[in-house]
């Protein structure tokens, strides 16, 4: 039985293959004799012009792919798995250029071999060029008239697209080092070069020519353009109306838009975003994406402050998560249909990221998911990783005391959503700063990076300003919480396969060189399936005790277990405010309360919430049993709590400011904060062995000469429901 013949994918992918070997094998030989002072200039001679011949050869490789058709061949991900082609022969072009940038640097022929590799690159551009390419559409058109109409509608198309490039500026921008240009919101500017460090040079409207940073320009859409587009469109479907074509003759399109259809179909996989450029240095696996959770959590909606605020009926008159119940004179518990325990054990075979990249954090975010939208906050969970073990990301599995919160892999998850394919989204991501370069590299596309040996702050902070500090995803993984039945799933521990991409993508690998070295022994598939990443969880169900305290707080939300209580407390406090001291439920005065306006916002700074929970254990630790079971006596040392510690760090002027990733920030509050925190816990004096509290604590501590206040606001001590809440904002307009 014969084998059933290969698709034209599957041949490139091959091809691709034996070209890679081909130049291992020609980059080691170049090494040896650029190392070898003493070897053969014809030998090295001969090495080149083989690089020459295989640039050629991944040029029509390059071509092959992008004029690839799913209709050619049924493989599945077909998109996905041409993209990768296309991406891993353009890393095999920017290699080539590498390796012939060495030759000539080491060579005494120098212009020789310049001169020999202009000849032969110019026909590789021109092949690429889209007049050069025929298409099957060209090959039909037999009238002359038709095609020579065509091509001068071609070049009127080619005149326009060599034009200038046109950019809005966004922000203003005044330049601070000499060649940088001042550049002021809603100008328009023309770019003359493209640097991959994101600094542009432009010229503006007065001639002026300067660097700006990319990141406050946007493509300039000119509104005339639009407009004659659009009537270029209605005549050319006036026309096509009025002469409709005769039987057996398909309608044809306009040359311009034919040329302009194909020039962005052969243009478009090479327009490049970070993850290439990164990709194609070899900075980071094919798998990385920019962050998905990470746009999230700069949005309000999906933080932790939004979720613990209480949420309106439809009417905007009542409040829908926040009930009262006058028989027990306490805020009345809502169980929902979702309420688990999630435990992070660790990451396994994450892979690594490369040279020019420094990576600053490691994190999961997670939250809820129902296959299409993000249905809670996004809660991020910080992970450890040992230079002795890098691939492997580990977390605190109990935080105690004053130790950081964000890095306690323990969450709760409660939710009262019905979607059959609720689950939990996780994303493993870094943040990282881009590194300065060390060496050239070129890309086909046309731009080249240029790296220095140089470690100046003036280069790290233009790198800084011009947005380099970002965030990656490592890949993601979605765990539905209900079965094909509808039961829930039982509570384990589950060892979980890490997908590449973003959770809307499918079939996408972090790493697919794990698994293009796979074979057909089963042994070797075995070593194979252990070298993909993993993430291992534990799935289980709170006490008890914990259900009580989670019963209190909104339908849906996802946050640290050590948080539980804590927010608890506010929203008993704030059922205390909003519905039982209330003279009516149409009052809507702001409610003076510093604990209500203030808490939401403290949820946002980690590490005041850590100060917060370290000074209430203290505080219970120092309670006795009946103090305990006095709720109104719990609320009231809970309040004081808050001011001593919560209150005010948010409002001290020698806080700095959070900044998330920024290692010496983050030093400096926690310094900041332990000080404080150690501060108040001497305000405290022994007496017989019987522990006081000194009077006006908070007061002192705020008309203390030695601490320095940011100046006072009314909103600090009012909870304003209207503003504070933007559902309600929202169904007001």
């Amino acid at each position: 039985m014969s084998l059933k013949a290969k698709g034209p994918l599957h041949q490139l992918q091959i091809e691709v293959d034996q070209l890679k070997k081909e130049i291992d094998a020609a980059e080691k030989s170049i090494r040896e004799y650029i190392k070898d002072a003493s070897s053969n200039v014809e030998s090295l001679n001969k090495d080149y012009k083989s690089c020459i011949d295989m640039k050629m050869r991944s040029s029509a490789l390059l071509l092959r792919a992008h004029d690839l058709k799913k209709l050619d061949e049924k493989v599945q991900n077909f998109d996905v798995k041409k993209n990768e082609e296309i991406k891993r022969i353009q890393q095999l072009q920017a290699r080539l250029n590498t390796l012939m940038d060495e030759v000539e640097s080491s060579s005494s022929e120098v212009e020789h071999l310049r001169s020999l590799r202009h000849s032969q690159e110019q026909p590789i551009a021109q092949s690429s060029h889209p007049q050069n390419r025929v298409t099957h559409d060209e090959e039909e058109v037999e009238d002359g008239d038709e095609t020579e109409e065509e091509d001068d509608e071609e070049e009127e198309y080619e005149d326009d697209e060599n034009g200038d490039e046109l950019y809005e500026v966004l922000n203003n921008f005044k330049g601070e080092q000499e060649g940088d240009l001042t550049i002021e919101e809603g100008d328009v500017v023309s770019l003359v070069y493209r640097q991959d460090d994101g600094w542009w040079k432009v010229k503006d409207e007065d001639g002026n020519v300067g660097m700006v940073p990319s990141n406050f320009l946007q493509e300039y859409e000119d509104d005339d353009d639009e407009e004659e587009e659009s009537q270029l469109q209605e005549d050319t479907g006036e026309a096509t109306a009025s002469q409709p074509p005769t039987e057996g003759e398909s309608p044809t399109r306009s040359g311009k838009a034919l040329w302009k259809g194909i020039k962005d179909a052969v243009n478009e996989p090479a327009k490049t975003d970070v993850t290439d450029v990164l990709a194609a240095l070899g900075a980071i696996p094919a798998g990385f994406r920019p962050s998905t959770l990470g746009r999230f959590v700069s949005q309000d909606e999906y933080t932790l402050k939004n979720a613990v605020l209480p949420s309106f009926t439809e009417s905007n008159t009542g409040l829908q998560d926040l009930h009262w119940d006058p028989a027990l004179n306490q805020i009345r518990s809502l169980p929902t249909r979702v309420l688990r325990s999630c435990r992070l054990w660790s990451c396994r075979m994450i892979p690594l990221a490369g040279s020019g990249v420094e990576i600053l954090s490691r994190h999961i975010r997670l939250a809820l998911f129902n296959g299409t939208n993000i249905v809670s906050n996004v809660h991020t969970v910080r992970a450890n990783s040992s230079t002795n073990s890098p691939k492997l990301w580990t977390f605190s599995p109990r935080v105690t005391g004053i130790l950081p919160s964000l890095m306690d892999g323990s969450c709760l998850v409660r939710s009262d959503i019905t979607h059959s394919n609720l689950g939990i989204l996780f994303e493993l991501g870094i943040t990282y700063i881009r590194t300065p370069p060390r060496k050239i590299i070129h890309f086909s596309d046309g731009p080249s990076a240029k790296y220095s040996d140089s470690e100046e702050e003036g280069a790290r902070d233009r790198l800084v300003k011009t947005g380099e500090h970002a965030e990656l995803s490592c890949g993601w993984v979605f765990l539905k919480l209900f079965d094909e039945q509808g039961m829930a799933i039982p509570n384990k521990t589950y060892e979980l396969p890490v997908n590449g991409g973003t959770p809307f993508e499918k079939g996408v690998e972090v790493d697919p060189s794990i698994s293009r070295r796979a074979s057909s022994n089963r042994f070797r598939n075995l070593l194979t399936a252990n070298k993909q990443p993993k993430l291992i969880i534990k799935l289980g169900t709170p006490n008890n005790t914990k259900k009580k305290i989670m019963n209190l707080l909104p339908a849906n939300i996802v946050l640290p277990s050590t948080y539980c209580e804590l927010v608890s407390f506010y929203r008993r406090m704030l059922a205390d405010a909003l519905i039982r001291d209330r003279l009516s439920p149409r009052d809507a005065d702001p409610i003076p309360c510093p604990v209500l306006s203030t808490f939401p916002k403290a949820l946002m700074q980690s590490d005041i919430m850590d100060a917060l929970r370290s000074a209430w254990m203290d505080k219970v630790k120092s309670m006795r049993r009946g103090d305990k079971r006095d709720k109104e006596n719990m609320k009231t040392r809970f309040r004081a709590v808050f001011l001593e510690t919560v209150y005010v760090l948010m409002h001290s002027a020698s806080l700095p400011a959070v900044q998330w990733a920024h290692p010496q920030v983050e030093q400096e509050r926690w310094q900041k904060i332990f000080q404080h925190v150690q501060n108040a816990k001497s305000a405290v004096t022994t007496t017989a062995g019987v522990k006081i509290d000194t009077t006006n604590a908070v007061l002192k501590t705020l008309l203390s000469s030695n601490v320095e206040h940011l100046p006072f606001d009314m909103e600090e001590l009012n909870f304003n429901l209207t503003e504070d809440h933007k559902n309600l904002l929202s169904g007001l307009v």
